[in-house]
Parts: C-alpha cells; structure tokens; sequence
C-alpha cells in the first residue's frame, strides 16, 4: 500500500512530465533551448575578386531553418549554405535570416584585383583610309577588372580608336593605339593608314600575274591590255602592291572598279606572297619571283600553295577577287 507521503511524489513526478509535454507540444520548449538570436562566425569580411568565403551559424538554432540573402549579387552571390563568391569590387552586405524574423548581417567588402599585364590581339595592323580593324584585349590575371580600361591614338588625325578598341583609318600615316588599365599597365598596336587612292605608274618591268593556275597576264607594274590603263601598282609608296592592307581589311567592290582581271589576279598573288608563298618553277612563276623578290617585305619559304597560313580576311578577300 502506498502511503500519502508516496502518492504526493507520484503526483508531483507526473505532473510534471504532464507539464513538459504540454510545454513541448506548444512549442516553448523549443523556444527556450534554441530559439536565440541568430549569430554569425564573421560580422565584416575583405575579399578578392575570384575569392570564396564560408558564413556559419555559431548560435544554437535550427540552421536548415536559416535563408541567406545577398544585398548586391553582382558583387557578390551567396549559396543556401552560407558559401559566399566575390565577384566584383564594392561592399556588400551577406544576412542570415531566421523564420521568425531575425538576421545577422556581415559586412563584406571586395577589392579589385590589380592588372598585371595587358595583351593585345594585334601588335602591328594595316588599313586604308575609311576601313577599322578591330583590337581585342585580355588582361591577366583573369580575376582582374577590365571594365576601367582606357583606349588612345597618338595621332587620331590617322586613326582613331573607341572604348570597344575598333580602330579607324582616317588618312595615311602611322598612328600607336594603346590600351591602358587603371593602375598604368598597358599594350599597343602600330597601326598603319594607307591611302584609299588608287596611283598610276609608269613602271615597265614585265612579270606575268598569274600564280602558275590561271590566265597569263602581260605585266607586274602595268594593267592588260585592252583595260582602262590604270597602273595596279604604284611602287614609290605600296612596294610592289595593289591592295598593301588586304590582310586585315576585306575588299570591296568600290575597291576594284577600274581593275582589269590581271590587276585582280595579282591582288591574289600579293597575298600569297605576304605570306611566304615560293612562287612555281615555271616561268610564270619564275616571273612572280623575281618581281616580288625585289621588294625587302618578300620573305618565301612556302612551296606548296595549300600550306600558307592565310588568315579569314585573306581568304574572304582572295574568293572575292576570283568571283569578280
């Protein structure tokens, strides 16, 4: 038999296990061991573009409860675990943010990455009057800011040059285009302005214009007979060329009017030899040979046509004057 004294205890011991369930049931057992103020293991931060940075809940709260928020992702972003990724410079606020409202916030600031070095596409470029040939940059290390880079011509009387790096001719001459980063480093491109006139001359030599697989033509230095007589060459100022910037700009239709079909052909040719073609041992071209091989640009080391390292404006440039 228990006695009074016992089954007070046992009422006093169940009761209170009546009133821990009740309070757990309600959810203020919850709130009492673990519904703090959310507490983060950083409260300010400073990053490097390109730079990750783990964010962790050092109070005790349930974490899968917690959403993460970035102020600016494109500064920086934030996973759903609190994995932060600079990705440009600025401030940025990172919170925490519980489901009954409360954050904790970290301050992040994220500092530039400085330009080491800057590289062109293009050291050296040719144009005529009125073409652009475009410059493209890259700077290293890749985590570096480009968006600050700065374009400039030393003489925009010849060329001039915009903020996208698209150079264009304005008259004959030689112009540096440069491109330089926030903190002076920098790259350039010689760029050479041709004159979009086409001269006469009177050069007499004879040279046949076909590269050993077409029509035969009378000479290097004048147009055929039966043309309009305009000389294709002028060799006091193009060396030898027709079109001296056809690697770097594409021919047009305004560009060959009044060309015979050997001034065309000979356009090719000059292509070619640009680029180190060794002419046929025929005796056209042997011709073509000895023509170009009088002019110091002429360097052939080629001997097989399919083998010269044309670039696409070459090309475009050759399959326009074949079909015109």
């Amino acid at each position: 038999m228990i006695s009074k004294k016992g089954r007070a205890r046992l009422c006093g011991l169940f009761s209170g296990c009546f009133l821990a369930v009740s309070l757990s049931g309600c959810g203020l057992l919850q709130s009492i061991s673990g519904g703090g103020d959310v507490v983060l293991n950083k409260t300010e931060a400073t990053m490097s573009v390109g730079d990750k940075l783990n964010l962790n809940i050092i109070s005790d709260i349930d974490t899968s409860r917690i959403s993460w928020n970035s102020s600016n992702d494109s500064v920086a972003e934030v996973s759903d675990s609190g994995r932060v990724k600079a990705k440009k410079s600025g401030t940025v606020t990172i919170s925490a943010i519980s489901r009954d409202g409360k954050t904790a916030d970290c301050e992040i600031t994220i500092e530039e990455v400085e330009v080491e070095k800057v590289r062109l596409n293009k050291s050296t470029a040719s144009i005529k009057a009125g073409k652009t040939v475009q410059l493209k940059v890259k700077v290293y290390p890749e985590e570096a800011d480009d968006e600050d880079l700065d374009w400039d011509s030393s003489d925009e009387s010849v060329a001039i040059v915009n903020s996208d790096g698209l150079v264009t001719g304005k008259k004959a001459g030689t112009a540096n285009i440069t491109c330089t980063a926030p903190n002076g480093r920098d790259a350039s491109c010689t760029v050479t302005v041709k004159s979009n006139q086409k001269s006469t001359n009177t050069n007499s030599s004879n040279s046949s214009s076909n590269s050993g697989g077409g029509s035969s033509g009378t000479s290097a230095g004048r147009s055929s007979s039966g043309s309009s007589g305009r000389a294709h060459v002028d060799t006091g100022t193009t060396n030898g060329q027709i079109f001296t910037w056809s690697s770097d700009s594409y021919i047009d239709s305004n560009d060959i009017a009044g060309l015979s079909s050997n001034d065309k052909q000979m356009a090719v040719n000059e292509i070619y030899a640009r680029n180190g073609y060794y002419f046929s041992n025929t005796a056209r071209g042997n011709s073509l040979y000895n023509y170009y091989s009088s002019y110091s640009w002429y360097s052939p080391y080629i001997s097989s046509m399919n083998d010269v390292p044309l670039n696409a404006v070459e090309r475009a440039n050759i399959a326009f004057l074949q079909s015109h």
